[in-house]
């Protein structure tokens, strides 16, 4: 008898021993899947323990005492709870949608402000949520792409970003949240990604970031009481400079803390004098990115942190001198989040480790106090998972490349099966951190996962990010090739056990390693992964068209069109001749389905094992738990049958 996952895994652990259980896992109805054995029902209750351990998140401070409130799991679905203080049980709020991003806390303490997605594309809306009433109240028109609420800083206001007047370029929105019916455009722009990052102190001016691409973004000044908007950053000459992530105003609102690569390969922390103009950057004796900052409300400490080989580490800076202070030493991990309390000394922050997903933690700045507000729930022990090795290869023209590699414990004997796990973006970064369900494949199968940070990923300096753009980007595949014949080269490593896989722009990788190195690799298993670039910035032609094309190339330049036809996954499926396991969502426009069948068909017509899972209700992610539930279980079984031998298992 053939059971949904759900109620396996529920039987799993009522069934008294002896009684007999289901055999299987199968998906829901919605779900086409050719070529996929059963799946075992007893493989999910063995990685169900791996796959528990979700992080939390930091939502916000009260507005007087020392307490937070937090996003946690719940019986397997998000809530925002309160806690009020280190290691203190958290005390349930709400539970929160599916999919749901951009949680604040309004100052005041009254409500909560989140936004979720009505489609599978993006076109998320912005809710409130009281938090006395339990009442939940629609603040934007349900139908258009709304994002980055942003309260004003007397905490009456609520900035957003919205392209209901076309469909295509971001307004920015002002809202008093109390009441909906005020909403009113603050500035009409054009562009497809606008955003508030900062409101003056005295709410009559905000910060405004047009982000073209993760080499050239700028900042203008927007005058509420006018209108005008002045740009900070102009261009010199032909350099494209990134000035983004984050913006304040100095306490005085005479000037702005911002985070810029302008002359230099790195992302520094920079300040701008309105009247003067100058420009000074405060972290010159940092030769890594910052990725984060937050100016304390008092406007005396400036907390930041930077991206050093893909660490994340936590500084402060004395305003006044320019100077860092002390911190209090950390577990090593990926620091994130950065939140002040707005009337006592503390900021918090989110820390994941290879030993702990997410977790809380807070540093009073008078005392250098260290505090872990919370332990996220584990049901396996993971003090004994090893920290990531930094591993670096040289490619085909030299440059080195690196990535993290997660050894499993000596207690597996022999050379080691390697996954190959690239990431999205395509301009993303592999960050150390806590691997979730990754533990399973590392420390329950002893598979070395190696997660390579190519060309074109951000963390490496500007002129590194650039290195795949246009006619380049079979380059970063070169990099995954330079990296198969380091595997080869390794003794606990077996080259002959290589599965490549990756998600999204990565599972477009992953693909493209596989027709390119066939004879190096087990395995590929592409995850939500476009085909063809050219045909998917033309299903986003009313989706932030110009970003991909700045970043991908634009497809009606003949040499960029011709080179992307030449490199597609799809027109290439002849070369691959390894098993491959290929899953998307049916709703999903980064991805074609019809593209992927006829790699599908192009497999099985020369006899190479095709594994395919299509997700007719999904997008470009697997919402529905009982779905991605099913998917990773087949993930798994995959990994297993073509990386492992029976005596293995």
């Amino acid at each position: 008898m053939k059971i949904p996952f759900w109620l396996s895994l529920i039987l799993s652990v009522l069934a008294p021993a002896g009684l007999p259980q289901s055999a299987e896992i199968t998906p829901p109805a919605s779900v086409v899947h050719e070529g996929i054995p059963p799946v075992p029902a007893s493989l999910g209750r063995e990685t169900s323990l791996y796959r528990s351990s979700p992080g939390l998140s930091l939502v916000g401070w009260d507005p007087e005492k020392p307490q937070l409130v937090i996003s946690s799991y719940c019986m397997n679905a998000r809530c925002a709870s309160r806690v009020d203080g280190p290691g203190r049980s958290a005390q349930f709020l709400l539970q929160l949608p599916a999919w749901y991003r951009d949680i604040s806390y309004e100052p005041g303490g009254n409500f909560l402000v989140y936004t979720k997605p009505v489609d599978e594309n993006f076109k998320d809306q912005i809710y409130r949520y009281d938090l006395k009433t339990k009442e939940t109240t629609l603040l934007t028109d349900g139908r258009s792409r709304n994002r980055y609420p942003l309260f004003s800083s007397s905490g009456k206001l609520l900035a957003y970003s919205s392209n209901r007047r076309n469909g295509r370029d971001l307004d920015v929105y002002v809202v008093d949240p109390l009441n909906p019916a005020s909403n009113r455009m603050l500035a009409e722009l054009e562009g497809e990604d606008w955003a508030v990052f900062d409101w003056s102190p005295d709410d009559r001016k905000v910060i405004l970031s047009d982000y073209k691409s993760l080499n050239e973004t700028y900042l203008w000044m927007l005058d509420l009481g006018t209108g005008r908007k002045n740009l900070l950053t102009p261009s010199k000459g032909s350099e494209k400079v990134y000035n983004g992530s984050f913006a304040f105003f100095g306490k005085d609102g005479k000037g702005v803390y911002f985070i810029t690569d302008r002359q230099s390969e790195f992302r520094r922390l920079a300040y701008l004098d309105f009247a003067s103009k100058r420009l000074d950057f405060l972290t010159d004796h940092i030769k890594w990115d910052i990725d984060e900052l937050a100016l304390s409300p008092d406007g005396k400490t400036i907390a930041f942190i930077s991206n050093e080989n893909g660490m994340g580490q936590l500084h402060l800076m004395d305003v006044a001198t320019r100077k860092e202070k002390p911190t209090p030493e950390m577990p090593v991990g990926v620091g994130s989040g950065l939140i002040w309390h707005r009337r006592l000394p503390y900021i918090g922050f989110v820390l994941s480790t290879a030993k702990f997903a997410s977790d809380v933690f807070s540093i009073n700045v008078e005392t250098l106090k260290l505090e872990r507000w919370t332990t996220a729930y584990s049901p396996i022990k993971t003090d004994s998972f090893k920290e990531p090795e930094i591993v670096r290869w040289r490619s085909f023209d030299g440059k080195m490349i690196s990535g993290f590699f997660y050894r499993p414990p000596e207690t597996f004997a022999g050379k080691r099966p390697v996954i190959i796990d690239i990431h999205g973006g395509p301009t993303n970064q592999f960050r150390p951190d806590f691997r979730g369900e990754d533990n399973y494949f590392i420390n329950a199968l002893g598979v070395a996962c190696i997660y390579p940070n190519v060309r074109g990923s951000t963390g490496y300096g500007k002129t590194f990010m650039k290195l795949d753009d246009g006619v380049l980007r079979q380059d970063a595949v070169k990099d995954i090739g330079a990296l198969l014949d380091w595997i080869s080269n390794q003794p606990g490593l077996d080259a002959g056990r290589i599965t490549v896989k990756g998600n999204s722009s990565g599972g477009y990788l992953a693909l493209c390693v596989a027709e390119t190195f066939p004879s190096k690799i087990a395995a590929v298993l592409s995850y939500i992964a476009p085909t063809h670039l050219a045909t998917f910035i033309e299903r986003n032609a009313g989706n932030e068209p110009g970003a991909w094309r700045r970043e991908l190339g634009d497809e009606r330049d003949k040499t960029i069109g011709d080179f992307f036809e030449k490199s597609a996954p799809v027109n290439n499926a002849d070369k691959i001749k390894k098993p491959a396991f290929l899953i998307l969502g049916g709703k999903d426009l980064m991805t074609s389905a019809s593209e992927t069948e006829r790699i599908v068909a192009v497999l099985r017509e020369r006899g190479v094992p095709v594994w395919y899972l299509l997700a007719k209700d999904e997008g470009h992610t697997l919402r529905d738990i009982w779905t991605y539930n099913y998917a990773f279980n087949a993930q798994v079984l995959f990994v297993k049958k073509y990386l492992f031998t029976e005596s293995d298992q």
